[in-house]
């Protein structure tokens, strides 16, 4: 629960964020399999949530407390948290199954998508929600970082209208899916690999793929390495290689240097990444927002106070294992990742908002310009968050 402190001329001066939870054993049963932690770690998790000391732990346990300090110390460290108050609300954010409300314009309360997870042949989760007529037409959807699967109830209506069931899946270290080793190339067969044995779960045996900003990568992959799988792939505001080429000079700068930082000092990368998450998730989300988005179009979307509700629910779930997953995906970005364009055999679809200024139409425009089958529209009055702004364009290319 937020409270927000304004002084007379309307600033934020201050801001206080409560977390409150409770020990659930089957919970905590699920965490402990999901961060793989060992039942001493999970004594300390049981302790910290609970709101006990951890003197009361060591002596339960005949250990020193300079002991069980070490071993809270080097939890925190496996978990790349920072503090016990992070570690109660990664408990807290890892027990809420469903994802967060959202409003559309005229106010209305969007419904709750249950998490599914899908146990894969290696013991890890892949983890997965559905929205739309269950009868309808199969689409995968790969989210964003931002925003999420945040869906408002005209979103939802839409759906039912087109016929289309969006299936979204959380790429691994995001939502409950379990992390599938380190950033690299490998990353995206592995993925794939994945989510071919979630549609085999489904009984899908083959449907359109949405890509989403960054996730646009993920979709692509789809086609590269399981074109039967793959009728035809829409990327939303999608990103490109970033890496070289004549499109690069078009991307803003704020991107090229993002990328390059991502490539040549990965330390660092990561030092930013999580002030940035830690500085979002201490009440500085709405700031963020209306600082990286620019657009007049975003600014207005973003002005909804539901939908800046559903991305800060999305933005929990999303980072509720560590901040890991949030980095593990933008390193990935930063690689020279051309090669899922190398003799494509299915149509992609490349939708970018005419006021997008990350990664801007004519920087994709010039990307896509030698490459068969891949296909480019701009779409007018939408920024950054075109899928909010013109989602029935979107299903529209999704049915084609």
């Amino acid at each position: 629960m937020r409270h927000v402190t304004n002084d007379d001329d309307n600033t934020t001066v201050g801001q206080i964020v409560a977390l409150t939870s409770s020990w659930n054993d089957s919970l905590a049963q699920r965490f402990k399999s999901a961060m793989n932690l060992t039942p001493v770690e999970l004594d300390i998790v049981r302790t910290i949530v609970m709101g006990r000391r951890l003197k009361h732990l060591a002596e339960a346990r005949g250990r020193s407390v300079g002991t069980v300090r070490l071993q809270a110390k080097q939890l925190l460290k496996k978990l790349s948290l920072n503090s016990q108050t992070e570690l109660v609300s990664l408990y807290a954010s890892f027990g809420e199954l469903t994802i967060g409300s959202s409003a559309d314009n005229s106010g209305g309360q969007a419904e709750a998508d249950p998490q599914k997870i899908h146990v894969l042949p290696d013991g890890r989760n892949l983890c997965y929600a559905m929205a739309g007529p269950r009868g309808g037409m199969p689409a995968l959807f790969f989210p964003a970082l931002i925003g999420g699967i945040t869906l408002t109830p005209f979103m939802r209506q839409c759906l039912f209208e087109s016929d289309i069931l969006l299936i979204t899946v959380w790429r691994p270290g995001l939502g409950q899916s379990d992390p599938d080793g380190p950033p690299g190339f490998e990353s995206f067969a592995r993925h794939c690999a994945d989510i071919e044995h979630l549609l085999d779960e489904l009984d899908i045996s083959a449907c359109p793929v949405i890509g989403h900003v960054t996730s646009a990568m993920f979709a692509c992959a789809m086609a590269h390495y399981c074109p039967e799988r793959v009728s035809h792939v829409v990327c939303v505001n999608g990103i490109v290689p970033s890496y070289s080429g004549p499109h690069v000079q078009h991307l803003s700068k704020i991107e090229r240097l993002r990328a390059s930082v991502l490539r040549s000092a990965p330390k660092i990368a990561r030092m930013l990444v999580h002030s940035l998450l830690a500085k979002i998730e201490s009440g500085f989300d709405d700031e963020f927002l209306k600082s990286y988005l620019k657009s007049p179009q975003d600014q207005k979307t973003i002005r909804d106070d539901a939908i800046r509700s559903g991305f800060r629910n999305a933005h929990d779930i999303i980072t509720a294992q560590s901040y890991d997953g949030f980095l593990h995906e933008l390193q990935l970005a930063a690689l020279d990742w051309r090669p899922l364009y190398d003799n494509p055999t299915k149509k992609i679809t490349y939708l970018i908002g005419d006021e997008n200024h990350c990664y801007t139409p004519k920087a994709v425009a010039v990307f896509i310009a030698d490459r068969a089958k891949l296909h480019f529209e701009t779409v007018e009055n939408a920024g950054h968050l075109l899928l909010y702004q013109n989602f029935k364009k979107i299903l529209k290319q999704v049915k084609s």
